[in-house]
C-alpha cells in the first residue's frame, strides 16, 4: 500500500478543547485509534546484557521511534488538515517549525498515554 492509498478519516486530527480556546487536543474518533495501536507499546524492551544507563537509553530511543511512527502514521489519514490551523495567531518560527514535524501530535499523544 503506498502512501496515495491511505484512507483518509472524515473527521479532523485534533479539535478545540471546551472552555480553552486556543488549545486543541485530539479527536475522540483518534483517541480510539491510537488506544488501538497502543498495545504494542508495551512490547517494547530494550536490549539485555549491556549496562543499565544504556539500556535506559536504548528503550527510551526505541519508545520515541514508536510514538513518531504512530503519531505519523495518525496524520497520513489527514493529509488534508492543515496543522497551521492548530497554531496560536502569530506563532514562532519554532511552533511552526513544530507543527511541520509533528511534534503537536506528539506531545498531545504523550499527555494521553502518560
Amino acid at each position: 500500500m503506498s502512501f496515495a492509498d491511505v484512507e483518509q478519516f472524515d473527521w479532523p486530527p485534533f479539535i478545540e478543547t471546551p472552555n480553552r480556546p486556543g488549545c486543541y487536543s485530539v479527536h475522540p474518533n483518534g483517541v480510539i485509534w491510537l488506544w488501538e495501536r497502543l498495545g504494542d507499546y508495551d512490547l517494547i524492551t530494550g536490549p539485555e546484557g549491556v549496562p543499565p544507563e544504556e539500556h535506559d537509553e536504548r528503550l527510551a530511543f526505541h519508545q520515541r521511534t514508536f510514538r513518531r511512527a504512530l503519531a505519523s502514521e495518525y496524520l497520513s489519514h489527514h493529509r488534508a488538515y492543515p496543522l497551521e490551523q492548530v497554531l496560536p495567531e502569530n506563532p514562532s518560527k519554532s511552533q511552526r517549525r513544530a507543527a511541520e514535524k509533528v511534534s503537536v501530535l506528539m506531545t498531545v499523544f504523550c499527555h494521553l498515554y502518560w
